[in-house]
């Protein structure tokens, strides 16, 4: 442990009353745009299950004595009232009681503790992260407000602080199995795999009854990709504990990836309504949902669906609107609608492709809103003339995540509001209602032209455009991408003149391609995060696009653009098919087993090489 930095030190600045009560409030959050805090758990496919909890009974008892230190001073007859409230789960009342201790004496530390508690349970992450640092440099001997602030700064995504907290507190008690378990969960996040193995493994020879141990080494296992050896882990894990409610989601799911939808859909409904966390329900139920949907069974896939909404926890998003909602058992002929886009640019792009259904036979009178992340409001009033197009911004007060639409100037011209993934089960009950022909994005003819004359300035050869990896990457990310080494079969193809439409830090794979004699040309003056409207008027210009379902490849093939896309067996977005049925341009080549990727890009390359694009025809 002796290669483990200490834990940071916290602000020794002054407290005072006023900075708490404005931290409370939550003022400086207001306006802020959404963060890691409300992302973190988004998307997670195993869940990782830190040990201990700030509010459990054992927990509040510490708390509890503590304040028996302040027997003559005139804090500890409030927060033995906040004790009483915590006791009874009522965060809210103990929060300002801790408040109206902090008015008395602002440097008592215990009252700080009660503030954080109860902010955190409030889902005010970053305010309850300042009320714990302040709390442990009035309190530095306490070690359960630094494992609280390490399970805070885990939740908020900043793992190397809490790899040191944990450190630090197993470093007091080497032994402690709470602080093993989270040390080896903050390895695992900043992809220190070796080293959470490491620990792990010494642990389980000294504890190998320990269920939850063993599930933690799968969730490494299953990061690295060694399936095999994290299957054998979890059903280990639930060897030892046959309920562990973690366990059975992660073995749920990773039967799901194997194509065992099932058994492993068996496993995950075992673990509904045993979750004290209403997120990993949320999990456990959108898990259900693509597996429903994996196998084409849209009816049942779309009804478990709507748990994407995480109702009644820190990371549902709450829409600022003053329609009301489109109700499932609504008739659609209405005068007027807004429709909004929901989760990431990738997923905006594909459920618009409901919009031309939304809009066949609709009205003239009939006036449609839509709202979409920014840098798409251009492409989508092009695309969609008739409508009204509006950029959403999203904001976090106290935690709680708001989408709001600051240039919507009447909301009462709108009879309803719906989510676009609203529309699903109206419009795609089965795979047969996809559209054989949807292509929904235009981009300016004027920049095609541009990106045309740049092209054939390169050559008469095919022009392909890349992708290879998403902008977010990290440990849970990177294993549903192929490595840029695995191109190799693809770049080497002779008689393609290949084109960058990477966005983000692309530098070291573009010189690692230079040094092996491979041109990627990079597009001049184009902004390929940012212009999303260029990107698709550059896309439209290519003969084909190539790499992973991300943003860029869904705007290529909402354009028409034949596209050559890779994905895991286990993809939900198939629907129970081989091919993308929301893009009729886009063929799909997926990997045979989770993590291998040398099949698929041989097989894209092969494809290339025989110039298969040219079967795809392109939709102007």
């Amino acid at each position: 442990m002796s290669t483990y930095k200490p834990p940071l030190k916290p602000s020794s600045e002054p407290f005072r009353t006023e900075k708490a009560m404005k931290t409370m409030s939550g003022l400086n959050a207001l306006g802020r745009t959404a963060e890691s805090a409300e992302s973190i758990a988004k998307n997670h496919d195993f869940l990782g299950g830190l040990f201990g909890d700030s509010a459990s009974s054992a927990n509040l008892a510490e708390l509890f004595k503590a304040t028996k230190a302040l027997k003559h001073n005139q804090c500890h007859h409030i927060l033995t009232k906040a004790y009483a409230h915590f006791q009874k789960r009522d965060f809210a009342e103990g929060g300002r009681l801790a408040l109206e201790a902090l008015a008395i004496d602002e440097r008592c530390g215990e009252a700080w503790h009660f503030l954080a508690i109860a902010r955190e349970k409030a889902s005010d992450l970053n305010t309850a992260f300042t009320a714990y640092e302040t709390a442990l440099s009035l309190l530095p001997e306490n070690l359960n407000i630094a494992s609280d602030l390490g399970r805070l700064a885990y939740r908020l995504g900043h793992y190397e602080i809490s790899e040191r907290f944990f450190a630090f507190l197993l470093d007091k008690n080497p032994d402690h199995i709470e602080s093993i378990n989270n040390l080896a969960s903050a390895l695992r996040e900043t992809e220190k795999h070796d080293s959470a193995i490491a620990l792990l493994q010494d642990a389980l020879a000294r504890h190998p009854n320990n269920a939850q141990l063993w599930n933690t080494i799968g969730t490494v296992m299953t990061i690295k990709g060694e399936v095999e050896l994290a299957r054998l882990f979890f059903e280990e894990c639930l060897k030892n504990d046959p309920k562990h409610v973690h366990g059975l989601h992660n073995l749920g799911n990773l039967y799901c990836t194997l194509g065992m939808t099932t058994e492993g859909r068996g496993l995950l409904e075992k673990t509904l309504g045993r979750f004290e966390d209403m997120i990993n329900q949320s999990s456990a139920k959108l898990s259900i949902a693509f597996s429903y949907l994996f196998e084409g069974n849209l009816k049942e896939g779309f009804v478990w669906y709507q748990a994407r909404h995480k109702e009644n926890t820190f990371e549902q998003l709450h829409y600022l609107t003053e329609a009301p909602h489109l109700s499932s058992d609504c008739d659609l002929p209405i005068t007027s609608l807004f429709v909004t886009a929901e989760q990431g640019l990738g997923d905006e792009i594909m459920m618009a492709s409901l919009i031309p259904d939304l809009i066949a036979n609709r009205p003239t009178s009939f006036e449609l809103g839509i709202g979409v992340e920014e840098r798409l409001v251009g492409l989508f009033q092009r695309s969609f003339p008739k409508a009204q197009v509006f950029a959403h911004k999203t904001v976090t007060q106290n935690g709680h995540q708001y989408r709001f639409y600051p240039d919507v100037q009447s909301w009462p011209d709108y009879e309803k509001f719906a989510l676009m993934a609203d529309l699903l089960p109206r419009f795609r009950q089965n795979i047969t209602d996809f559209p054989d022909h949807n292509v929904f994005l235009k981009p300016d003819p004027s920049q095609v032209l541009h990106w045309k004359e740049w092209l054939v300035s390169l050559g008469p050869e095919p022009k392909i455009g890349l992708v290879w990896k998403s902008a977010i990457m990290h440990s849970r990310r990177s294993r549903h991408f192929s490595p840029f080494d695995n191109w190799k079969p693809v770049l080497n193809i002779p008689g393609k003149h290949f084109i960058n439409l990477q966005y983000g830090d692309c530098d070291e794979e573009l010189a690692k391609a230079k040094s092996g004699g491979i041109v990627i040309h990079q597009p001049p003056f184009i902004d390929l995060k940012n212009d999303l409207d260029g990107v698709a008027a550059l896309c439209f210009a290519l003969d084909l696009v190539m790499g992973p379902a991300n943003a860029t490849l869904n705007i290529a093939a909402a354009c028409g653009v034949p596209v050559f896309s890779y994905s895991e067996l286990y993809d939900w977005t198939k629907l129970g098919s081989k091919q993308m049925p929301w893009y009729p341009s886009m063929r799909c080549f997926i990997a045979s087993k989770p993590n291998e990727w040398s099949d698929v890009m041989d097989s894209m390359a092969e494809a290339l090489r025989c110039n298969e694009f040219q079967n795809i025809s392109k939709v102007a």
